[in-house]
């Protein structure tokens, strides 16, 4: 009986391992304990130049300003390219299940440090539609701002707070958000490297974002394209 066990247990071993690597093998992902995937986008449909609401994942309003580009990426073959406009309002958007506690959200960027005061808004969280100003900020809602002339990264939530991180140049680089949204809190880190005065207290109240937009404004010309990839948001605090 002992010996009939042992074999029985190492069957079932054997059965579970081979179900992993299946798994695997056919293109899924075995989630990590705690995991939590709320939202992923890793670009990687359509073809090169194809606008990014050719999936029905994404809604754009300006033609020839989001696009699906197979010439960069961080992984994979494709990213989004953001065609920036100088006081432009378009923007592109992606819906996800509201939250109301503790999440994270994380993306690479890649752009050209240059010459020229540049400040654009490639990211933006928001519960459902937000203000853009024409200058210098949104309101009711979270987002990511970078000055393109030295890569230098700001976040805006009411009021813009400066990360005293930057981007590198023409390198992808991580941006990770995470969002204590009771409490009115982020805590952000560039690179790997934590914003100077984490956790920020921001100041539109019960944000409970719900969709993540990405926009083609920019303070100044000339501006630079910037492209966005592999964004995740995910229950809890950063992993």
């Amino acid at each position: 009986m002992a010996r009939l066990a042992t074999k029985l247990s190492i069957i079932g071993l054997l059965l579970a391992l081979l179900c992993c690597y299946g798994f695997m093998f056919l293109g899924g992902r075995v989630p990590a304990a705690g995991d939590g995937d709320i939202y992923t986008e890793d670009f990687e449909f359509g073809s090169d130049g194809d606008d990014l609401d050719t999936d029905a994942a994404w809604t754009d309003d300006a033609t020839d300003k989001f696009e699906i580009d197979t010439a960069l990426a961080h992984a994979g073959s494709r990213s989004a390219l953001i065609t920036l406009v100088s006081s432009g309002d378009n923007e592109c958007y992606s819906s996800f299940t509201e939250q109301t506690t503790k999440f994270t959200v994380e993306f690479w960027v890649y752009c050209d440090i240059t010459a020229g005061v540049v400040a654009c808004y490639p990211i933006i969280i928001s519960d459902g539609v937000f203000t853009l100003w024409d200058s210098w900020g949104v309101t009711d809602a979270m987002a990511i701002a970078i000055h393109t002339h030295n890569g230098q990264v700001y976040v805006w939530g009411g009021s813009e707070f400066d990360t005293n991180q930057s981007i590198a140049d023409s390198t992808w680089t991580k941006i990770e958000i995470e969002m204590d949204d009771p409490n009115n809190q982020f805590s952000i880190w560039v690179g790997g490297v934590a914003g100077a005065e984490n956790p920020y207290a921001y100041h539109t109240s019960n944000l409970s974002p719900d969709r993540i937009n990405l926009t083609n404004y920019a303070s100044t010309t000339p501006v630079v394209n910037i492209s966005i990839d592999d964004i995740r948001i995910y229950a809890g605090a950063r992993q």
